[in-house]
């Protein structure tokens, strides 16, 4: 089955259209957006999320739904899926919706398969010598899907976020170890300095 038989392909916000340039503009509110770094191993990193000022209204369809699965469209083609609290986050336009339609396919396991190398390589093949190489909603809805029985797509879902929520945990950690070495490396070369 293709992706387009089973949910809505909605692309994101052409973001100059919505968001304050000239401070002339009436701010209505700021926003959350998504941004290329947010976009982690099947989730997405609220740290990492950005903010516009938004000066006009903006279709509801073009914020993070619960059960989204946003992709973005340029290399690596990164997946998440969007929680319950991830809902109202603006979605920018180098990214699309995916929205399965009711109990159509798992999306744990949409997720997953994703961001596979084999299904990103076969989306980079889509715009191989582009001068511009962004996939199109009608790439996405091409996209053939495995047909495998539900409680294995439940399974392999599940086991997929688990082991994604660990390799962030696990970066999280090295990322700290660093910062530690940083501070001590520093804080002794203002000693050696003071000797």
């Amino acid at each position: 089955m293709k992706l387009g038989e089973i949910a809505d392909i909605v692309n994101g916000q052409n973001m100059s259209r919505i968001s304050a340039d000239v401070t002339s503009e009436k701010v209505l509110r700021t926003m959350k957006v998504l941004v290329p770094k947010a976009i982690v191993e099947g989730n997405v990193i609220e740290d990492d999320l950005g903010e516009a000022k938004i000066v006009k209204e903006l279709a509801k369809d073009k914020c993070t739904q619960a059960g989204d699965i946003i992709i973005k469209l340029s290399s690596p083609y990164d997946s998440a899926l969007i929680t319950d609290e991830q809902e109202g986050i603006v979605i920018p336009s180098f990214c699309a919706a995916i929205r399965i339609k009711e109990n159509a396919y798992n999306k744990n396991y949409l997720t997953a398969i994703l961001n596979t190398k084999i299904v990103r390589d076969s989306l980079a093949a889509r715009v191989a010598g582009s001068i511009r190489p962004m996939i199109r909603v009608m790439d996405l809805k091409d996209l053939e899907l495995p047909s495998i029985p539900t409680e294995d797509m439940e399974e392999i879902g599940r086991a997929f976020f688990l082991s994604s929520r660990k390799r962030c945990l696990l970066q999280d950690m090295i990322n700290l170890e660093k910062e530690i070495m940083d501070i001590i490396i520093i804080k002794s070369a203002e000693g050696g300095k003071r000797a």
